[in-house]
């Protein structure tokens, strides 16, 4: 008969049923451990000096003395084969599953030893700078950055500026793709430390020296490069302009056209299904600067919206397609408006595309709550909010065409007794325009809403009469350039001369 050999725990009272003679090859005196090994049993007791969290080093753990191991740790099927002698194949494969589970043993009894094992096991240097080569095989990478202040200056525009270029942008070239490219760029990383330098300067305490720093050795790379045809498809040269045309309208305030024009003739004709993902991106990105300059300076846009064969498919729920559409409506609504034919046929026209964009929208673009305006307790402007930026902006470009379609509107006489009625309902409705336009940068966080709204305000502030509403437009703008270090001071003086106020604000 096979004995049936029961292994138990080994506690205090099987302990004491031993003989002196049974215990004699386990007591203590059978192993003599290292010192390093005398500091894994005391667990808690680590020495203080050595520091709680101090790693163990790998070549130091051995838990063997003359070929005797301490088996009492060990339970279940490797128990009863650390008893039995093992083959001469199979020994070394045993001796480390064995020792592996009396370190798992002795590492549970102590929070200190569980952390050192994660210490020795995790590699701390995974993050650590490896050679410049590795980055780039063609160009120095400028990561690691030279301080804190430079990393913390590209996560501001991570975090803060880069939203701004990618709505409708499903693929956020300028939040996850540029700052990997500005690694082996030093002309677009240059560009992105400038303007979100200046940034900073103008929302915070941050001094103006470092974006001047930044933006003139961008300056100084960039120039060599337009003078070479091949850079044209360059993506980081691409990227750097737009960027420096932010950096420009933010530090100027003006709608500086210099990088609206560099940025022209690095992109195709329109944003064309052949174009890379990334310039079809910083196609509707430009076409989005370019409607801010072209009504900024009442001219049409500068891009072939003829030829702009985007895929439109007005059944698609694709929220960029949908915003991209409204983009376009509006700057055909701009090319109408400041061309050279300014035709009742294509105004209605352009009625008509605003009318399918509305009745056709997907549901996601229905705002999430509306309120209408309410003067007589203080609520100058409608409340209004959507789900997502691209939400925003989509509604915002509509009501700017809406904007300028009522005050070009072709059908309002221009003598004759209905002139002045048809002017008051005209002027009125514009009003209504812009008000929504406010509401809804005031109720959203997307920074750039404001953007359009200011511009509203500009194009038709003078028609404000109330004088209650004109300070509530200025404190509009004044928050719009706290909040986004957009200035536009001359703006608002412009519009305090026109409105005949006899005090500065």
């Amino acid at each position: 008969m096979i004995d049936i050999v029961e292994f138990v725990d080994e506690n205090e009272e099987v302990a004491s049923g031993y003989s002196a003679d049974e215990t004699d090859s386990f007591s203590p005196s059978a192993h003599v451990a290292s010192p390093e090994e005398d500091q894994l049993s005391l667990g808690d007791d680590l020495p203080a000096q050595q520091g709680a969290y101090a790693p163990i080093p790998p070549d130091h753990e051995d838990y063997s003395n003359d070929g005797q191991m301490d088996f009492s740790g060990l339970e279940g099927p490797l128990q009863s084969a650390a008893l039995l002698k093992p083959s001469l194949d199979n020994s070394d494969k045993l001796q480390q599953r064995v020792s592996t589970q009396l370190e798992q043993k002795r590492r549970e009894k102590s929070p200190e030893l569980k952390y050192q094992t994660f210490q020795k096991s995790a590699n701390f240097d995974t993050f650590r700078p490896r050679p410049r080569s590795h980055f780039s095989s063609d160009a120095m990478s400028v990561w690691p950055l030279r301080s804190i202040e430079e990393s913390r200056l590209l996560q501001h525009f991570i975090q803060n500026l880069a939203p701004w270029f990618d709505v409708g942008d499903s693929r956020r070239h300028f939040t996850k793709i540029a700052p990997s490219m500005s690694a082996s760029s030093p002309l677009l990383m240059n560009a992105i430390l400038a303007v979100s330098a200046l940034h900073l300067s103008r929302v915070s305490d941050l001094d103006t020296y470092e974006a001047v720093r930044y933006h003139g050795r961008c300056i100084g790379l960039m120039v060599p490069m337009l003078n070479d045809p091949d850079r044209v498809k360059d993506d980081n040269l691409l990227m750097t302009t737009v960027i420096l045309h932010l950096y420009e309208d933010i530090d100027i305030g003006n709608d500086s056209m210099r990088h609206i024009m560099a940025t022209s003739a690095f992109l195709p004709a329109c944003g064309g299904l052949l174009s890379s993902q990334l310039r079809r991106a910083v196609f509707w990105l430009h076409l989005r600067n370019e409607i801010y300059a072209a009504c900024s300076h009442q001219r049409t846009v500068r891009a072939d919206l003829d030829n702009c064969t985007f895929e439109f498919v007005d059944t698609s729920l694709d929220v960029d397609l949908w915003l991209h559409r409204a983009l376009w409506i509006c700057a055909q609504t701009l090319q109408w408006a400041y061309g050279d034919d300014p035709t009742p046929a294509k105004w209605r026209e352009l009625c008509q595309l605003i009318e399918e964009w509305s009745s056709k929208r997907p549901s996601s673009f229905d705002p999430l709550f509306f309120k209408p305006r309410d003067p007589s307790h203080d609520l100058w402007f409608p409340e209004v909010t959507f789900a997502t930026d691209e939400h925003v902006v989509a509604a915002h470009f509509l009501y700017l065409a809406k904007l300028l379609l009522t005050a070009h509107d072709p059908n309002i006489p221009r003598i004759g007794p209905q002139m002045k009625s048809a002017l008051a309902e005209m002027n009125e409705t514009a009003l209504s325009y812009v008000r929504m336009l406010c509401g809804i940068a005031l109720c959203n966080s997307f920074v750039p809403a404001r953007f359009t709204a200011s511009l509203a305000i500009i194009m038709c502030g003078s028609w404000f009469t109330h004088r209650p509403e004109q300070e509530i437009l200025i404190d509009f703008m004044q928050g719009t350039e706290q909040c986004s270090g957009w200035p536009r001071k001359q703006a608002q003086k412009s519009l305090i001369e026109d409105w005949g106020w006899s005090e500065d604000v």
